[in-house]
């Protein structure tokens, strides 16, 4: 019975391996914090950018990203700072809700004039973000990358995909996030 019950556990845990995997989908982006230097001032503005890597052997192909709160039309790239001291507690609101969006014929000129194509192994930098520093310590910049969504819409992604197709381009479907550490100092220390 022992043995019965040892083989029956073997085959339980490794089919439950198996189907984790397969349900499992492998990042499509990495990202990649960068900052100005390691030590800032108390209240220094820190300028941000966060560099977006294609990890798929296919060219990925998406709109920009809103950067300053969850759009789930465009997908996002949101970045912030915390205290470190004071955990990882931070609050992000869904700032734009899903519209009609755009028909086939804008979003095609869309994909080819306004989208970022980023080739295998590419890399795309954003656009700076800043942050104020309010406090001295170890902090932890945070960056996350959520692809396009539709909220109110289940066709939405496909719909997106039918055309970035019409390119030879794939829209990501995986979210991705990087974590960077900078120490802040008194706005009175000589250390830079």
């Amino acid at each position: 019975m022992k043995f019965f019950f040892a083989c029956f556990a073997i085959l339980f845990l490794g089919h439950s391996q198996i189907c984790g995997e397969a349900n499992h989908k492998a990042p499509e982006i990495k990202l990649n914090i960068r900052t100005e230097k390691e030590i800032y001032r108390m209240h220094d503005r820190a300028s941000v950018s966060v560099e977006l890597t294609d990890l798929t052997n296919q060219t990925l192909c998406f709109p920009n990203p809103a950067l300053d709160c969850e759009v789930t039309g465009t997908g996002s790239l949101i970045v912030g700072a915390s205290l470190i001291e004071e955990g990882e507690e931070r609050e992000q609101f869904i700032c734009h809700a899903d519209s009609v969006g755009p028909n086939r014929d804008e979003l095609l000129s869309d994909i080819d004039h306004k989208w970022i194509k980023l080739a295998p192994n590419a890399v795309y930098t954003t656009k700076s973000a800043i942050q104020y520093f309010k406090a001295t310590g170890r902090w932890r910049i945070h960056a996350r990358y959520s692809p396009p969504v539709g909220s109110f819409d289940p066709n939405y992604v496909e719909f997106l995909q039918s055309a970035a197709d019409t390119f030879e381009c794939r829209v990501p479907k995986t979210r991705a996030a990087a974590a960077a550490e900078v120490t802040v100092v008194s706005a009175s220390d000589g250390t830079n």
